[in-house]
């Protein structure tokens, strides 16, 4: 009997050693499996961090940015190269805010004369602007460039050589009713005022 229970009692005992390496093992394989997913995660967790960050801005900034009003402004009138009896020059609208705001589409021109009242003037506006609207930081500009003849084109022209020219020109910037008032300096305006004007567009207007 005694010896029975010593043979049961050894196969139990070796059983349990089996079992044991057995399951040390196991612990080491699902240790091993365990580093090398932690590493294989954090390898993956770090690709976002090396990826371009998503630039701020876009049509809701742009929404956002409240329009540039005439307080907001000023303008300067430029020449710019000038053809066979044509005449072209840039006129300049800069944020002197201390803000951010955006300018879309079409200034308005009146030109004057030395008493600073209206004389004859036809704006013609170009195509369409392109979307979206300018958002001008404090210190920068939006150009638009204007087109007129010197080319007398009545009797009543020819006369006079379009003269007497305008000495100043009102400048109303888009959306806006109140103008600015700067020195016209650019002679003549033939087609009784007629001045081709094209959209806003972003910068400086092109050197002279």
């Amino acid at each position: 009997m005694d010896r029975r229970w010593g043979r049961r009692l050894a196969l139990v005992t070796g059983l349990a050693l089996v079992l044991g390496v057995v399951a040390v093992g196991t612990l080491l394989v699902l240790g091993r499996a365990s580093r090398g997913g932690t590493t294989h995660s954090s390898s993956s967790a770090a690709t976002p961090a090396a990826a371009p960050a998503a630039t701020s801005g876009g049509a809701a900034t742009t929404a956002a940015t409240p329009r540039c009003h005439t307080s907001d402004l000023t303008a300067q009138i430029r020449a710019l190269s000038p053809g066979a009896g044509q005449r072209y020059a840039a006129v300049d609208l800069v944020n002197a805010s201390g803000h951010a705001c955006r300018v879309y589409g079409y200034v308005g021109l009146l030109l004057l004369d030395g008493g600073r009242r209206p004389v004859q003037t036809t704006a013609v506006w170009g195509a369409p602007p392109p979307p979206p609207p300018i958002v001008l930081d404090p210190g920068q500009a939006a150009f638009a460039r204007l087109h007129w003849t010197v080319v007398p084109s009545s009797p009543d022209e020819q006369a006079s050589s379009c003269l007497p020219a305008p000495a100043f020109v009102e400048i109303t910037p888009p959306d806006e009713t109140t103008p600015l008032v700067i020195p016209w300096d650019q002679g003549g305006v033939c087609l009784h005022g007629t001045i081709d004007v094209v959209a806003l567009t972003a910068g400086v207007g092109p050197p002279a």
